[in-house]
């Protein structure tokens, strides 16, 4: 058999399979790529297009907080910004050789201006001059060293070569004397020279750095722009270069903010410049209302960063937006700040914009942002502003509370901060700046909210408590008597004096409350024991968080919890005996004060202190949320014992011992209430915030006076809790009480009916 028939024979079945199956892929292929051309080319159309969309968050408008009567005390005004078009100004990267060149060539445009001649010299000539020169010496940086050795020897060899081979060339020629010497006095750089009536450019001497790219060409593009609008409105800018290619790099396809807050007469003079490049526009800016007596309430704004919002994945680029901070604005920032919406942009390669999106099938192109929801608080704004006036020269907190419901009506923290300038640098860093030759104690905190956020001891305030509770478990009734010597022994040692040196004599719980006997409180705590005590404590809310908002989840200004000894570790006499008069291992916020202070005047019921009474709509046509009142418990004390206590609190301001006097109101409503001064230790501090040492070598150690009145009113019909807080004072009766009847006579003054 031949070599073609045994070929055929094996192989050719094979071939003609083989064949087959090439003309059906080629078939299959064809029609494949007919498919994708012809028939599917609209799919495919669709999904390059959202390869070059982009879509962009555009910014909510904040929701207002007003105050209980509908004052506005946080709300949105137009202010005018400056936005620059990045793509109008774009600029290709230029080399090192370019940059020196345009250096040189601005002193010489300002020369040509001044003398009206024209110069014999271009960037571009400088470029090409230095180009041609590096090369011709041997210096082009195409040529690098291999070491370090050859470096310094290549860079000896160019040096000597530039002194050999100087080169100038010519800029100006036959100047006029007169000319030349009007021009001298400005101060040109070392590469140009004048000789005569002539001006020579010394390539040698023109300093050859890195070249500029793109993104720093536009920017200085656009800073030149940014100064000369600024020259023209008389106005300054601190934009560096540096902001504008961040943003070119982070979000091009955004306009560039290069000035806010323009006035009337600065948009004046951009109204009459007619261009692409930039563009005036109105945002909302977020404005307080009685920026120093609300602005422990309101709290302030700030710019969001991006990658703090919860629906980044959704948006290619972010707008800057304002998120709260502090304050409610912080508290209820998700139900104020509103949902962004969406806007959809075509982008060039570079990521620059280039037009809008109209239409996408499946997909909206513009979605327009929610506006924020508004608060209507439970502030009085009148009590608030009289409350700020009394304790604004003060260190310390007033707040005032319906005390049967919770509604806090005023709460001041003093010293405060100015809510206007807050976004100041230099005001910030001085508001949140510690003096370090003060104590802690001392120190005046601005920011610090003290009615939420500091924690004290309670001092004397907290007996009307103890003298409840003993009375309720049987220890004493109205008729027990106690004999005060002037102090409680704790043993043969250890003593605890009285306020009253001398002592009280023999007093029932009355007289005790009016008159403040320390001896009579610590023997009512040591028999009352520290479990039954602290168990107490606790259930009037002491240890917990105090204000209570509904539905959200985060704390208004980082509130405290403050303090409360722990049963196994603090179970000792004389902790417990400096419990019953309110120091030692027990602090507590004002808030916490004015919401056990509310339950002894409304017969017992434990209520939970709010702030936010309504959420309503953006245009307030709808009521989306109304508080309800919460009590969180009971103090558990029959009407005979609320009796016996509130007769003391009343005793303690129109007794004939009364400690708190200076609480009795003129033309207010009666007040009843409770003096207490804490005694707080600090150790002294020099300039340098070191520990100061007396003669003896000792820590110098001094105590201050944290002083406390808490009230309520009117006595016959209570409506009113209030708490007064000052540090440093001198006593409750002196330092607080007199507070609270200012307040009162002046509050009653602004309302119909003075008794409520």
């Amino acid at each position: 058999m031949s070599f073609k028939e045994r070929f055929n024979k094996e192989f050719g079945p094979r071939m003609l399979v083989l064949l087959i199956i090439a003309i059906l892929m080629s078939a299959i292929l064809i029609w494949r790529l007919y498919y994708v051309q012809m028939l599917d080319r609209g799919e495919y159309t669709e999904e390059m297009k959202k390869q070059i969309i982009r879509p962009v968050r555009i910014p909510p408008v904040r929701g207002r907080i007003e105050a209980s009567k509908g004052e506005i005390l946080a709300n949105n005004e137009p202010s005018f910004s400056l936005d620059f078009y990045l793509p109008e100004y774009r600029r290709p990267g230029v080399s090192k050789y370019w940059t020196a060149a345009e250096n040189v060539t601005v002193f010489v445009k300002e020369i040509e201006t001044m003398i009206h001649h024209k110069a014999k010299l271009r960037t571009s000539t400088i470029e090409k001059a230095l180009r041609r020169r590096e090369k011709d010496l041997g210096i082009s940086l195409q040529k690098k060293a291999k070491d370090k050795a050859a470096y310094e020897k290549q860079q000896q060899e160019n040096e000597l070569l530039r002194r050999n081979k100087v080169e100038k060339i010519l800029v100006f020629d036959s100047v006029l004397p007169g000319l030349v010497d009007q021009v001298k006095n400005i101060s040109l750089p070392e590469s140009l020279v004048w000789e005569d009536n002539q001006l020579f450019c010394f390539l040698n001497k023109i300093p050859v750095e890195e070249g500029l790219g793109s993104y720093s060409r536009t920017a200085q593009f656009l800073i030149q722009e940014l100064d000369a609008l600024c020259l023209a409105m008389g106005r300054s800018h601190d934009i560096k270069p540096d902001d504008v290619v961040r943003h070119l790099y982070r979000k091009p396809a955004l306009p560039f903010r290069g000035l806010t807050d323009l006035s009337l007469k600065e948009r004046s003079v951009l109204a009459g410049r007619k261009t692409k490049r930039y563009q005036v526009v109105m945002t909302p800016k977020r404005v307080y209302q009685n920026n120093l007596a609300f602005s422990h309430i309101t709290g302030y704004t700030g710019r969001r960063e991006p990658s703090t919002h919860d629906d980044i994945d959704e948006y290619f680029y972010f707008t800057p937006e304002l998120w709260g901070r502090t304050g409610l604005e912080y508290a209820y920032d998700q139900v104020l700040a509103g949902k962004g919406g969406k806007e959809l942009l075509y982008v060039n390669r570079t990521g620059f914009a280039v037009d809008q999106v109209k239409s996408l099938e499946g997909t909206e192109s513009l979605i327009p942002a929610k506006h924020g929801e508004n608060l209507r608080l439970t502030i009085d704004a009148e009590a608030q502003k009289i409350a700020y006036d009394l304790m604004k020269d003060k260190r310390g907190s007033m707040v005032v509370m319906d005390i049967y419901t919770g509604a806090i009506l005023a709460m001041v923290s003093t010293p405060s901060f100015d809510l206007s300038r807050i976004r100041e640098v230099d005001y910030y860093r001085q508001t949140v700046s510690d003096d370090p030759s003060l104590a802690w104690v001392q120190l005046a905190r601005p920011m610090h909210n003290r009615a939420v956020q500091a924690a004290y001891m309670p001092g004397s305030i907290i007996k009307p408590l103890v003298a409840g509770l003993a009375l309720e478990r049987g220890l004493i009734d109205e008729e027990s008597v106690y004999d005060c010597d002037g102090a409680y022994h704790l043993g043969s040692r250890s003593r605890i004096r009285c306020a009253n040196r001398w002592g009280h004599g023999k007093i029932n719980v009355t007289k005790a409350l009016e008159v403040s006997c320390n001896p009579f409180f610590i023997d009512l705590a040591v028999r009352l024991g520290m479990e039954d005590l602290v168990g107490f404590y606790q259930r009037v809310g002491f240890g917990t968080m105090p204000i209570f908002e509904e539905g959200v989840h985060k704390r208004l200004s980082y509130e405290s919890k403050g303090t409360l000894a722990d049963v196994e570790i603090h179970n000792r006499v004389g902790e417990l005996a400096y419990l019953g008069i309110g120091q030692g291992k027990i602090e507590i916020s004002p808030v916490q004060a004015c919401a056990f202070v509310a339950a002894i005047a409304n017969g017992g019921k434990l209520i939970k202190p709010y702030i936010v009474d309504e959420v309503w709509d953006s245009r307030e046509e709808v009521l989306l949320s109304k508080h309800k009142n919460y009590f969180r418990g009971d103090l558990n004390l029959s009407k005979k014992t609320m009796d016996l206590i509130t007769q003391g609190m009343y005793d303690v301001i129109h007794g004939s011992n009364a400690s708190a006097k200076t609480a009795k109101t003129q033309e207010g409503i009666t007040l009843a209430g409770k003096t207490g001064t804490a005694q707080v230790p600090y150790y002294e501090k020099n300039e340098a915030g070191k520990t100061k040492l007396g003669p003896d070598g000792k820590a110098i150690r001094k105590i201050q006076k944290n002083c406390w009145f808490a009230s309520f009113g009117p006595y016959e019909s209570p409506r009113y809790a209030t708490i007064v807080l000052v540090e440093d004072g001198e006593s409750g009766g002196t330092s607080a009480a007199p507070v609270v009847r200012k307040f009162f006579d002046t509050w009653s003054q602004t309302k119909p009916n003075s008794s409520n």
